[in-house]
């Protein structure tokens, strides 16, 4: 006799147990099967199948759904930056780690999906160095365009 609160599960109990011992979520378990996520916790439950707790998985890189690649934004290139080699704390150029200054991480020549042109910088230097290519830039328009 069934009810509206019976459902029936499109595995068994041992085919749960492989796939979600393999290393499977209960989501990519119900995926798998053609059902629900509640339908996979329910028969868990009723199996006594102990849940894992929930933890991220890898998602650096190309395992991130976002990823986007080189078509990353210019802010999310920094992001990768101080995620990857942490927020800088001194100058390359003129050598100061004093606290009470800010750092950024400063690209050098434009291609901002390059993780290696970039240099750390306090942002007085940062200033100066962009001043100086963004005068070139103005100079080699002005001459192109002449």
């Amino acid at each position: 006799m069934s009810n509206q609160h019976t459902y029936s599960v499109p595995f068994s109990e041992e085919e749960l147990r492989r796939d979600y011992d393999s290393g499977m979520t209960q989501a990519e378990v119900a995926n798998k099967w053609g059902t629900t996520q509640k339908v996979v916790w329910r028969a868990m439950r009723r199996w006594g199948i102990p849940a894992r707790v929930a933890a991220k998985r890898d998602q650096w890189g190309e395992a991130n759904h976002m990823w986007k690649g080189d078509d990353a934004t210019y802010k999310a290139m920094h992001h990768r930056l101080t995620t990857r080699f942490g927020q800088p704390q001194r100058c390359d150029v003129c050598g100061t780690t004093d606290r009470r200054r800010s750092y950024d991480w400063a690209n050098l020549t434009g291609k901002i999906e390059d993780l290696e042109d970039y240099r750390r910088m306090c942002r007085s230097c940062h200033r100066k160095y962009d001043g100086k290519i963004n005068n070139i830039e103005c100079m080699r328009l002005a001459r192109d365009g002449d």
